[in-house]
């Protein structure tokens, strides 16, 4: 978020305080509900294919519908979570907060993955790519049936999950020394 909120040199001079905690907070919860969104909807259709029960529908549809909702009620929860936790508190107080926020290294990497995920997914959505093949019901089955609205909310909260996912796979390659490893190896395939 630091990218798009000019971080203050000091706490008191933080501007646009509310409006960058409630956002943070806001986007951590589409996150959280996006993630057990998926999960429920992932386990539920595992355990009843392992019971050999027919589903109905497609997985696709199932983590769009699952994930329009969780994006909804995430950002509504985080809104009035953080509007009841700072009720009553200061100027300072929320400059302070949303101060820490900007300046956290790890909150602004989280932030920059998930919400690069959430717009890949909400412009698949938007598009319909991956949901239709000229015409004709790809891999996704129902999914191309769903309205516009939840094919780009559903598509930003799985996106969110994806990007989550992407930025923990890519650290642990980074600590495990696999990016200099392909690094290089680009590095050669190039000369």
């Amino acid at each position: 978020m630091d990218r798009f909120v000019k971080v203050a040199e000091y706490t008191e001079d933080q501007q646009h305080s509310e409006a960058v905690l409630l956002t943070h907070v806001a986007h951590r919860t589409v996150n959280l509900a996006a993630c057990g969104g998926s999960g429920v909807v992932v386990a539920y259709r595992a355990l009843n294919s392992l019971r050999g029960k027919a589903m109905t529908g497609s997985m696709m549809g199932s983590l769009l519908r699952a994930n329009a909702a969780a994006l909804l009620i995430g950002t509504a929860a985080g809104v009035a979570m953080t509007e009841a936790r700072m009720a009553g508190k200061t100027t300072v107080e929320w400059q302070d907060r949303a101060y820490r926020v900007l300046n956290s290294a790890g909150q602004n990497t989280t932030d920059e993955w998930s919400a690069a995920g959430a717009m890949a997914g909400f412009m698949l959505g938007l598009s319909g790519l991956g949901v239709a093949n000229g015409g004709k019901t790809a891999s996704v089955g129902t999914a191309r049936s769903l309205s516009l609205t939840v094919r780009t909310l559903g598509g930003a909260g799985l996106g969110s999950v994806v990007g989550l996912l992407s930025m923990v796979g890519y650290q642990s390659a980074l600590k495990a020394g696999l990016v200099d490893v392909v690094a290089e190896k680009v590095k050669t395939l190039r000369e």
